[in-house]
């Protein structure tokens, strides 16, 4: 979650915990880590684990930092704050191509258990995909 998108979509981070979907932490405005200073990145991964705990009463574990950027400084901020950086195993370039289609099939032409797959929830068309996505992986049994 990017933090400083908590407030106004709360019934979504609300609806998300009663799903018991991982509710991660995704800076507080989106700030690539690697260009903030130990403070600045305690600060943003704060501010975010609280506005989240706000809207849902669940408080971030994990933190996947923007862009993937991350330093020997990010990762020691991190941890020393309990929280490991997260990256991905798939990019399915959902927020370059928008294109639904081009999503499912990057995933499912590549995707196997353990995977963490990359998507954007500001576009719809990566929400069609997961759509799609979603229920062939249930089928496949492969771990969500």
């Amino acid at each position: 979650m990017v933090g400083n998108r908590v407030p106004g979509n709360a019934s979504l981070v609300q609806r998300m915990a009663a799903l018991n979907c991982e509710v991660a932490n995704h800076t507080y405005t989106h700030a690539n880590l690697t260009k903030l200073s130990p403070d600045g990145i305690v600060s943003t991964i704060a501010q975010t684990n609280q506005a989240v705990a706000n809207a849902c009463g669940v408080t971030p574990k994990l933190v996947r930092p923007t862009g993937g950027s991350y330093n020997s400084t990010v990762l020691q901020s991190l941890g020393n704050m309990g929280m490991p950086a997260i990256l991905w195993s798939i990019d399915t370039l959902d927020w370059k191509t928008r294109n639904a289609q081009n999503t499912i099939n990057v995933v499912l032409s590549q995707v196997k258990d353990g995977d963490i797959i990359l998507m954007h929830d500001l576009y719809s068309t990566s929400a069609d995909a997961a759509e799609v996505i979603i229920p062939e992986l249930i089928a496949r049994d492969i771990s969500l």
